[in-house]
């Protein structure tokens, strides 16, 4: 099998016994999970996404952001996460709407998230989890008060510690989702988001990412330095790298 049709069949699979092994409490069949699974798929598979995908694209080596979430991050914390299948839910979800115009992606993402937890008969309880979670990975927060909260947040930031070629990559696959933008606009918008984490006094907010701190900064002033080459090369219409 190739490299997307592996991560899709394990994704498939982690979500569905996500959506049965009890901690959510719903109840899904393995048809009506999977309809919902084809559903967050077709979402996720827009032809506008670059970056924030399900998973990589036909012939492409880097994972789409939530196969790297899920697949490549979670299990480095698992050992830590407290509500697991509320953690691997959210993740699912809180990039599902993604408009590169909008400032209501994560709450939008949360409004799905809910309906399609309501429709399987999840408890309040469970429901409100993982709208904590999902409103979390807002990039303009602050500090969190859960742990998970700030687990998930940090997991959502974690391709900004990987190697140079990697943060390039993302920054071409970010610059043709924003299409609509000129280069001069994108590049502002880059580097008022950069400016934004450097102000917070932090970035990671978990002991256990706080390790990669130094890679993310450098990364940061790297992307930063390369930013125009980064963007001249990223023209909407490239294949995706």
């Amino acid at each position: 099998m190739r490299a997307r049709e592996v991560a899709l069949s394990q994704i498939r699979e982690l979500w569905y016994t996500t959506l049965t092994d009890g901690e959510l409490g719903v109840t899904a069949s393995r048809d009506f999970a999977h309809k919902w699974f084809d559903e967050i798929l077709d979402v996720y598979s827009s032809p506008l996404r670059r970056y924030h995908t399900m998973a990589r694209f036909p012939g492409v080596v880097m994972p789409g952001h939530i196969e790297h979430m899920l697949l490549d991050v979670l299990p480095m914390v698992e050992h830590i996460v407290k509500r697991r299948a509320h953690m691997i839910f959210s993740i699912m979800l809180h990039d599902a709407i993604y408009n590169p115009t909008s400032k209501t992606n994560e709450a939008d993402s949360n409004t799905l998230g809910k309906t399609i937890l309501l429709l399987m008969g999840a408890p309040r309880t469970s429901i409100n989890i993982v709208s904590r979670y999902i409103m979390a990975t807002r990039h303009g927060l602050k500090q969190r008060r859960w742990f998970d909260e700030r687990l998930i947040a940090d997991m959502n930031l974690y391709a900004l510690s990987l190697s140079e070629d990697r943060v390039l990559r993302d920054a071409r696959n970010v610059r043709r989702e924003y299409a609509c933008y000129d280069d001069a606009e994108f590049m502002d918008g880059h580097d008022r988001f950069f400016t934004a984490l450097l102000s917070r006094g932090f970035i990671y907010q978990t002991p256990f990412f706080k390790q990669f701190d130094s890679k993310l900064y450098d990364n940061i002033g790297f992307i930063r330095k390369n930013m125009r080459r980064s963007v001249v090369t990223a023209r909407p219409s490239d294949k995706p790298t």
